[in-house]
C-alpha cells in the first residue's frame, strides 16, 4: 500500500470523526472485550488464535449457554464457564488488559 493510500484513509477516519461517526473500533475500546480477549487474559487461551478455536469447538459457556460467537463483545459481569471452572468477568472489562 502507498503512502498516498495511507494518508486518504487517515483523512476519511478524521472526516467521520468530525461527522460523529466513529469507526467501529473506537466505539468498542471504550468498556468491551471480544470474548477470545478475554479467554487469553484469563490464561484459557496462550493466544488469541487458540482462544478463538476454544470457542468455535463449543467449549465455552456464558452465562450457562454454550457461546459460538468468539467475537462476542464482553461488557463485565458474565460468568464464563470452561471445563467445568467458572471465571467471573469483571465489572470494568479493561481492568484485565492492565499488567
Amino acid at each position: 500500500m502507498s503512502i498516498f493510500h495511507t494518508l486518504k484513509r487517515k483523512l476519511r477516519s478524521c472526516r467521520r470523526q468530525q461527522d460523529g461517526v466513529l469507526p467501529p473500533t473506537a466505539k468498542t475500546a471504550s468498556s468491551t472485550l471480544p470474548l477470545f480477549r478475554v479467554l487469553q487474559q484469563f490464561g484459557i487461551a496462550a493466544s488469541g488464535g487458540e482462544g478463538r478455536r476454544v470457542v468455535r469447538g463449543g467449549g465455552v459457556k456464558v452465562d450457562g449457554k454454550v457461546e459460538m460467537d468468539e467475537n462476542r463483545l464482553m461488557t463485565g459481569s458474565e460468568t464464563i464457564t470452561w471445563r467445568r471452572r467458572e471465571f467471573v468477568v469483571p465489572a470494568n472489562v479493561l481492568e484485565l488488559m492492565e499488567p
